[in-house]
């Protein structure tokens, strides 16, 4: 039998909200500084003579920034009673306080510009029964957005799954498993390892299924985890707090997915070129991130359909895998 609680949640199912529009436009600046904490030397970001000579005509911004621009900001001002607000409201009165981001799925109609203002359309498309997690028991929320300019033209969807938990369910960490060192520790530091970034864009007839990306190596520092939460516009306690993230059942601060999806973005126009575009980007995480690890990436080709090229990445930690993702590139250069 249904009890009140589930009856509650399943009628937010469905709920729909009036477009949040962003607070500003998109700016060459808000792009360098996504850049600078990812550590992407894309010029197709930030050197306008290179870009208006290329396929673009003029800077874009990052595929996998869709869904930063009409984030709420450090004020976390927005309109009170949305239905995302109202189904964390519900979960909230049976402890399901934390939160974190588990999966996106990205669809890109066309590469973003500076100047242009988003508006997001959301809606609650699945809330799941009780679930047992490694982080604990908790709920799955999804939230379907699609991205439309003021004109009304639809520049693509995020499909975002997050895990409502209670943090006094959190299982206890594995004997043995490293657990960072004290508040204040200097972690010692290893430099980034990347193959240098290719300056010409790979042609389809240059890659088979099965051909294997260079590894790339990212140190995670508590510098790094914020920069890339503030540069991603997710001003969330947990990814920069640390007595914050500890209330709510995390071990430390922990890397935000935009972050996340943003060094895979990196990772793959590094290896396809600056003309590469992704056009669609799924990724699931597992672990995760938390200073003085590192985060090694690797990915294969899986499949070549015409300049569609689909990539798989893994992401992975002393913890086990933080990330699994999936991207299709178009490797067409106009």
């Amino acid at each position: 039998m249904i009890d009140d609680f589930a009856r509650r949640l399943a009628g937010l199912v469905g709920l729909t909200d009036p477009p949040r529009v962003a607070k500003d436009p998109i700016t060459e600046q808000a792009i360098r500084i996504w850049c600078e904490a990812v550590g992407d030397e894309n010029p197709a970001y930030q050197d306008p003579a290179w870009a208006a000579a290329s396929r673009w005509g003029g800077i874009i911004a990052p595929a996998t920034s869709l869904n930063m621009w009409t984030l709420p900001g450090n004020r976390r001002t927005h309109r009170q009673g949305e239905s995302l607000d109202r189904v964390n409201a519900v979960l909230a009165e049976r402890g399901y306080t934390s939160v974190a981001a588990v999966q996106t799925s990205h669809r890109y109609a066309r590469p973003l510009r500076p100047g242009e203002l988003l508006a997001q359309y959301p809606s609650i498309t699945a809330v799941s029964s009780q679930k047992s997690t490694r982080l604990g028991r908790g709920h799955f929320v999804d939230l379907l957005s699609e991205y439309r300019t003021l004109a009304g033209e639809s520049v693509g969807s995020v499909l975002l799954r997050m895990l409502r938990w209670d943090p006094r369910t959190r299982p206890p960490e594995p004997a043995g498993r490293a657990t960072g060192g004290p508040p204040g520790h200097p972690w010692p530091v290893p430099p980034p390892v990347r193959r240098p970034r290719a300056t010409a864009t790979l042609l389809p007839a240059q890659l088979r299924p099965g051909g294997h990306l260079p590894p790339a190596t990212i140190p995670v520092t508590q510098a790094s985890i914020a920069a890339l939460a503030t540069a991603t516009h997710d001003f969330n306690d947990v990814h920069l707090d640390r007595d914050a993230a500890q209330a709510r059942g995390a071990r430390d601060v922990y890397m935000n997915i935009l972050g996340t999806a943003g060094l895979i973005n990196c990772y793959l126009t590094d290896w396809a070129g600056p003309e590469a575009e992704i056009v669609a980007f799924d990724a699931r995480l597992a672990v995760q991130n938390h200073p003085g690890d590192t985060l090694q990436l690797t990915g294969a080709v899986t499949s070549v359909n015409g300049p569609i090229v689909t990539v798989d990445v893994r992401g992975s930690n002393s913890l086990g895998d933080h990330v699994l993702a999936t991207a299709r590139v178009n490797l067409v250069v106009q």
